[in-house]
């Protein structure tokens, strides 16, 4: 085998053999990666629970509509999109008046602490009727593979909203918590991940 000279301290001290040479940069090269993502790996930062937050139902005084009602021309495009004409004729449709009752709807928010609370509400119910609305029940939902939580909270008149997070969330009796003798009692406790 040939051997090829390399000026390893500014003089020629020593001669390495080709193959050698190859395979040592070859290993030294993939320990370099490994330990590079090594550190990436062990510096990125882990998901830390903040500390217990307390959330209220939020009331609803303050809530807000945050999107538009469709119009009725919107709604029937949408239904004819879904069922085209030679479909509603063969009866294989829900008619349009129970299509549009379940897509006639927009977006409310209502903020507790620092979360907010969604909700899809029928566009049918009056707005001072939201607004007036008083919390009845608070529930948790998890699902410990996820990581995610919904905490639900129900009004009068059959309204609900809904806070999705990262974290767990839980009543003081780890149940679905009955506060409508009490609305300020409709209090759900999250451990909120931080991003």
């Amino acid at each position: 085998m040939k051997a090829v000279g390399i000026d390893v301290f500014g003089e020629n001290t020593m001669k390495i053999h080709a193959p050698f040479l190859s395979k040592f940069l070859g290993i030294t090269k993939s320990l370099a990666i490994a330990l590079l993502c090594m550190t990436i790996y062990t510096a990125a930062p882990t998901r830390a629970p903040a500390a217990d937050v307390d959330l209220a139902c939020p009331d609803l005084t303050r809530a807000e509509q945050l999107g538009t009602c469709p119009t009725e021309q919107e709604l029937r495009d949408q239904y004819r999109t879904t069922c085209p004409e030679f479909m509603e004729k063969r009866g294989e449709c829900k008619p349009f008046e129970v299509f549009a009752r379940t897509k006639n709807k927009a977006l409310w928010a209502a903020i507790s602490g620092e979360e907010e609370f969604l909700s899809y509400m029928s566009c049918t119910q009056p707005s001072d009727r939201v607004k007036t609305a008083k919390a009845v029940s608070v529930e948790a939902k998890c699902d410990p593979q996820t990581g995610r939580c919904n905490a639900l909270c129900r009004y009068e008149h059959d309204i609900a909203f809904t806070l999705r997070i990262k974290g767990i969330c839980k009543t003081a009796g780890g149940q679905k918590l009955d506060c409508a003798s009490d609305p300020q009692a409709c209090v759900v406790t999250c451990e909120l991940f931080e991003d």
